[in-house]
Order: C-alpha cells, then sequence, then structure tokens
C-alpha cells in the first residue's frame, strides 16, 4: 500500500502540494482534475478488484491490494508490477489501457494524456452535443474556469495530431486500417 499511496502522490499536480500545506485543503475540492483522477483512480481500482474477486479467486482485500497497485502504476507510467495481469480477464487490461494512456495531472511527473486535455476533450464534445440542441448558445470550455480559446484549439490539434500519427503507424506495422 505503501508503494501504490506515493505513486499516486506523484500522479498530483505539485502546485496542490503548496495550496494544501498552505492549509488550504477546502480549495483542494475545486480542483476538476484533481477530482477526476481521483475518480478515475478509484473506479478503475474498484471494477478491477471486483472482477479479480468473482474471476480469480482472489481475497477481498488481495484483489483490492493488486489492482491499486496496477492501476497506480499504470497512471503514473511507473512501469512496476506485483502480479502477472497477462493472467487477468481481457476486460481488465482495457481499464489498465486507459489508465495507461489518461496518466496522472499536468504538473506531475507521470506520464500519459494527462487529465487536463482530456478533460478539455471532453468538455468540446459535451458542447458540441450541446450546441446541436441550442444553435445559438455560446459554450466555453470550463473545468472550474473558462479556458482560453487558443489553449483550446491548441489542445485539440494536439489530440488530432496524436490520433494521426498512431493511426499511421497501427497502418504501417499492423497492416489493418481501421
Amino acid at each position: 500500500y505503501v508503494v501504490s499511496i506515493f505513486m499516486l502522490l506523484s500522479a498530483i499536480n505539485f502546485s496542490l502540494y503548496i495550496v494544501a500545506f498552505k492549509s488550504k485543503w477546502k480549495k483542494l475540492r475545486e480542483f476538476v482534475e484533481l477530482k477526476w483522477f481521483a475518480c478515475s483512480v478509484g473506479l478503475l481500482t474498484l471494477i478491477i478488484s471486483a472482477v479479480l474477486f468473482l474471476n480469480n479467486g482472489y481475497s477481498a482485500e488481495e484483489a483490492f491490494r493488486k489492482s491499486l497497485f496496477q492501476v497506480a502504476t499504470c497512471h503514473t507510467s511507473c512501469g512496476f508490477a506485483t502480479d502477472d495481469y497477462n493472467l487477468w480477464p481481457p476486460f481488465t487490461w482495457m481499464l489498465l489501457i486507459f489508465a495507461m494512456l489518461s496518466g496522472g495531472c499536468t504538473g506531475s511527473t507521470s506520464g500519459g494524456v494527462k487529465n487536463l486535455r482530456l478533460i478539455i476533450i471532453a468538455n468540446c464534445i459535451r458542447n458540441q452535443f450541446r450546441q446541436i440542441l441550442h444553435p445559438r448558445a455560446v459554450l466555453p470550455v470550463r473545468a472550474g474556469f473558462p479556458f482560453d480559446n487558443k489553449l483550446v484549439t491548441m489542445v485539440l490539434d494536439w489530440s488530432d495530431h496524436t490520433l494521426s500519427q498512431d493511426r499511421g503507424i497501427w497502418d504501417k506495422y499492423i497492416g489493418h486500417p481501421f
């Protein structure tokens, strides 16, 4: 548990530690990225724990401990392993791949896409659906505070470029176009 906790602490935005050390604990609830990350870790850990408990014959504590460690190491790109997750059900592999791709919070040492970019992309998608219902609405992208349009455009361009590269690599080496 100790290593898992420190891996998760390393995936949190380091500027939030300054906020916490200044005794402003209530302000931490305002940070959407921290909520997103905590929900992601909690939800993935609980789902994988339940699957391991029900399908693989682990005890409840062992399933929770092994799933928490694997989720933490995948979110933070540490690369540690306490169990061979190739023996786990394939459904759990997809959840761990999501953890690897999403990574940690912006301003941390973890790898991955970073959760703030995912929040911006999710808000843009949500706004597009809202725009269909309300064509004249002005819908800013926000995560506790509105983002500048230039930043949103940069994130969307980055995600488009990254997905294009990934598709090219997939086509070249796997040979099966999407």
